[in-house]
């Protein structure tokens, strides 16, 4: 179980491989329609992208938290037109981060 806010690593996915390997932040919590989660990442010069995963495509790096912190913003996930949308929500929550060289 996952909480917003937990750094996790994008596992296992058959259909959009290119986000297999991906650090992101939980952004929703689990939706009991969708069994998804909310996540998102950022790559260099590029816009957040926003994903619904399934816990079991999602590996817990929260463990290995650096101290400094950052607010993002939370969002719900929402079914509309067949499709899963992830809407933000007025909430904000600091999580722990650390930064990584790659």
């Amino acid at each position: 179980i996952f909480s917003v806010g937990d750094r996790v690593q994008i596992r296992g996915l058959q259909n959009s491989k290119e986000h297999n390997g991906k650090e992101a932040i939980i952004a929703s919590p689990l939706d009991s329609n969708t069994g998804r989660y909310g996540v998102y990442y950022r790559e260099m010069g590029n816009e957040d992208t926003l994903l619904a995963v399934r816990p079991l495509n999602l590996y817990n790096l929260s463990s290995q938290e650096g101290k400094e912190r950052m607010t993002l913003p939370v969002y719900k996930i929402d079914l509309m037109n067949g499709g899963i949308l992830l809407l933000p929500t007025n909430e904000k929550k600091q999580i722990p981060f650390k930064w990584i060289n790659k």
